[in-house]
């Protein structure tokens, strides 16, 4: 049988995960700041370590050529990528800031 002194490490420590999931969540990297950062010929790794992984991405290839857009959503927030051998092209938001 659990008692109320047994129930207090779990729920203490339920609540610390809580918090810490909770720090993480908001607005995240999709800000107007890491937008600005990023700039035309930036290669995908220096993209990603800015705005992490995309929430979608789509890429097609032929010899010699690559194309790739990626997609960020965060709720209402959005930005697009378009990368053109591995370089950023164009890049387009859509955010609440």
């Amino acid at each position: 049988m659990m008692t109320a002194s047994s129930m207090r490490l779990p729920l203490w420590t339920a609540g610390l995960l809580a918090i810490l999931l909770m720090s993480g969540c908001g607005k995240g990297r999709l800000t107007l700041a890491n937008y600005e950062e990023i700039q035309s010929g930036m290669s995908t790794k220096e993209v990603e370590a800015i705005l992490g992984k995309p929430t979608e991405m789509k890429s097609s290839e032929i010899p010699l050529v690559s194309t790739s857009a990626w997609i960020y959503v965060d709720g209402e927030d959005r930005i697009s990528l378009t990368f053109f051998n591995d370089k950023l092209v164009s890049k387009e938001a859509n955010l609440r800031e």
